[in-house]
């Protein structure tokens, strides 16, 4: 398979406790990586300084420092200056499967799909640690088109999976005329649908490739307290 150049979109938001884990296991998804932290005003840890870290010990990590403006705008100020391939999305808190890309990208490229989706599990750091490199089963790729995967966004249990940014494989032409929208709550939910019902193919990839960390302290419990106070 050729080569391509994966862009990881990382949010980063008052996570010192956790990105280290987070960009260690995207360094590890190889030299055809391009990484962009966005720190969203982080005025509380030493997130900006970590970002700032990483930059200049890998020239593959790209960093930006924006004033507090959200996930969606986070997001989207590394969709504007991505140049990969393809595009995925890891909040800084989280952490990805050794053979996340691999999975992924195969899925894509054997499949021809413009989406590919990996299951995820809901974990603590000290839990999924010595999982990021366990073997798969190497389950059988799932391929549907843009209509079926839209209405998996009903279904349980598929429906998590179907509806975050995160834990998804995109090729770079689905955001050329999409960006989040700005809005505090559910951004996923409000753009996901329709970058999946414009597809011909999507790729489910039935393996635990994303590990989700429930932080307190992360930019969706952020949102979620705004949101409370308007």
């Amino acid at each position: 398979m050729q080569q391509k150049l994966i862009t990881f979109a990382v949010p980063c938001y008052n996570s010192a406790a956790y990105m280290r884990h987070c960009v260690e296991t995207l360094l590890s998804a190889g030299e055809q990586a391009e990484i962009i932290l966005v720190d969203d005003g982080s005025v509380k840890d030493d997130t900006p300084a970590i970002c700032d870290e990483y930059a200049q010990k890998d020239k593959r990590i790209r960093v930006l420092h924006q004033k507090n403006a959200g996930l969606s705008m986070a997001r989207n100020a590394g969709l504007d200056i991505c140049t990969g391939d393809y595009i995925t999305f890891v909040d800084s808190d989280d952490a990805l499967h050794i053979d996340f890309v691999a999975r992924l990208l195969a899925a894509c490229e054997d499949n021809s799909a413009e989406i590919a989706i990996a299951d995820f599990k809901k974990a603590a750091v000290a839990e999924y640690l010595p999982k990021i490199a366990a073997p798969l089963e190497n389950k059988p790729v799932r391929v549907v088109d843009g209509h079926e995967a839209n209405m998996m966004l009903y279904r349980r249990p598929e429906w998590v999976r179907m509806i975050t940014a995160w834990g998804k494989l995109y090729r770079r032409k689905v955001f050329a005329c999409e960006r989040f929208p700005i809005i505090k709550l559910h951004e996923d939910e409000a753009l996901v649908y329709k970058l999946l019902y414009r597809c011909q193919k999507v790729a489910l990839v039935d393996e635990l490739l994303y590990f989700y960390t429930d932080n307190p302290d992360s930019m969706m419990a952020n949102r979620l307290q705004m949101a409370c106070r308007d």
